[in-house]
């Protein structure tokens, strides 16, 4: 599961040769070049628009700069078609990164974003069907988040000391899940834990090993009985270490998803899951 490293100057000059080419040097070339967006997030921390025209490539129409009605008029578009959309899909649907959006509209994150867009349509669009779309999702974003369990809230109340650290095994906080004591501290807690679980979560395996991807498996299709389809599943402690081409991949799973609403792939984050199964007969503690 050996990872590739990337350099800033690599990305530079892949993105100058597509230009020479007459190539739209973009994400999507980048990335077939096996170049994900991990590395163009960590090392463009600027975003590729501002690097391009700091470099005198070509631009895109879709990166001209845009006033903040053109902003909110495209995410209204694409509200109208889809729904309220994630970072990641709005980034899908517009080829914009979060980056544009909380330039104009606050750092606070995809929330303030859509208030901003409810105050445009209060004002633009007074008889939009969205205003109730966005009006639930703001309601009930801080409902979203998942309840902590007994376990996690007996444990917040100890006063821990912390020590230093000395030689020997380290194990992760506890978790009494099934038959494993203690969370996951690294990929192979992640694998074992996902083997335990896969069932639950729909999945067939039909193969693991340490070539990328890690797994291959088998699930059912959303509104179609009895179809499934094969997805290819790599495995990380966070989400954020993935290192791979991104075509060669549908699904990470990992114990803590902190590439949220950024990742360009799905993401199941087995902390969360686990919560819910919980309470299933197979993992209930009596």
């Amino acid at each position: 599961m050996g990872k590739k490293t990337h350099t800033r100057e690599e990305i530079i000059q892949v993105l100058k040769e597509a230009d020479a080419e007459g190539k739209q040097p973009s994400r999507a070339y980048l990335e077939l070049k096996g170049i994900n967006g991990y590395w163009i997030q960590k090392l463009i921390p600027e975003g590729l628009t501002e690097l391009k025209q700091r470099l005198g490539l070509k631009i895109s129409a879709q990166e001209r700069p845009r006033s903040d009605d053109e902003l909110l008029e495209e995410l209204d578009n694409i509200v109208e078609k889809k729904g309220i959309l994630t970072w990641s899909k709005i980034r899908t649907e517009t080829g914009r990164t979060d980056k544009v959006y909380k330039q104009r509209f606050g750092k606070k994150g995809i929330r303030e974003v859509y208030s901003h867009y409810r105050k445009w349509l209060e004002k633009n669009k007074p008889k939009s069907k969205n205003i109730e779309l966005v009006d639930a999702y703001l309601n009930g974003q801080d409902k979203t988040k998942t309840p902590r369990s007994k376990q996690a809230e007996r444990d917040a109340s100890v006063i821990r000391s912390k020590w230093p650290k000395v030689p020997g095994k380290e194990v992760g906080a506890p978790l009494n899940f099934g038959n494993l004591i203690y969370a996951p501290t690294n990929e192979q807690g992640v694998v074992f834990l996902f083997g335990m679980v896969s069932r639950q979560l729909g999945f067939s395996i039909e193969h693991i090993g340490t070539e990328f991807p890690d797994c291959e498996a088998k699930r059912f299709i959303e509104g179609r009985k009895e179809r499934q389809q094969t997805v290819k599943i790599e495995f990380e402690f966070r989400s954020r270490d993935f290192n791979h081409p991104l075509e060669g991949c549908n699904i990470i799973v990992c114990w803590e998803d902190n590439w949220r609403n950024e990742c360009p792939l799905e993401v199941i984050e087995l902390r969360t899951e686990i919560e819910k199964l919980r309470k299933s007969p197979e993992f209930r503690r009596e």
